[in-house]
């Protein structure tokens, strides 16, 4: 299967209420305050970043909560944790990716650099279909941002 990247449009009450309770997530929230960008995550976070994932802690600020939001949900599950990024964190991811054009996005994207860091999910070598990937989910997931910025909504990150 693979380890797919998560992400909740949620009110900062509901983290509460989802704290500690998956099943809750899954159950009461909205089929459209969910989307995934499926394997793709890491590969946004090192066109966006330069870093790899193996290496998020070398990263500062709204980029790293792109996939590791500096808050942890329910450290006792077992399995993938659950990571959340306040309104405010939120709208810094959104404004961040704002600031990146769709051009500089694709100019960043660097085959070879994917490959030799070791760079989820390992196509990279796949020519244009790797890169229309990449993007695809890199829009997916810029909308999804903006859509919770312009809602007051906080995110709740899951990479697993």
């Amino acid at each position: 299967m693979g380890m797919i990247g998560s992400y909740y449009r949620v009110s900062e009450n509901e983290i509460k209420e989802f704290t500690g309770s998956r099943d809750a997530l899954y159950e009461k929230l909205p089929k459209e305050r969910y989307t995934d960008v499926d394997k793709a995550w890491d590969g946004i976070f090192f066109v966006l970043t330069g870093k790899s994932s193996q290496d998020f802690d070398d990263v500062e600020g709204a980029m790293k909560w792109i996939v590791f939001p500096d808050n942890e949900m329910d450290s006792g599950y077992e399995g993938s944790p659950y990571f959340y990024s306040t309104v405010t964190e939120t709208q810094e991811v959104a404004n961040a990716l704002n600031k990146i054009t769709n051009e500089e996005f694709k100019s960043r994207y660097n085959s070879k650099a994917l490959t030799e860091n070791d760079v989820y999910p390992g196509i990279w070598d796949e020519g244009d279909d790797a890169l229309d990937y990449l993007f695809d989910n890199y829009i997916s997931l810029k909308n999804f941002y903006n859509q919770a910025a312009a809602e007051n909504q906080a995110m709740i990150v899951s990479i697993g």
